[in-house]
């Protein structure tokens, strides 16, 4: 199974409209595709750096 490793960033001030639900759907449209989605919830950018993502939300 393919993987895409996915960094969303700040997710509890960034909240504003929703976006966590948005992170949500996508995991679940891509688990349809065959695709395993590894979602990151990053509350600081040093502990996870941005070349290790595929996508960051």
């Amino acid at each position: 199974m393919k993987k895409l490793i996915i960094y969303h960033y700040f997710p509890n001030t960034l909240n504003l409209y929703g976006d966590r639900g948005n992170v949500t759907i996508l995991q679940k449209q891509l688990e349809w595709r065959g695709i395993e989605a590894d979602i990151h919830y990053v509350d600081q950018v040093k502990d996870y750096p941005v070349s290790q993502a595929d996508l960051i939300f």
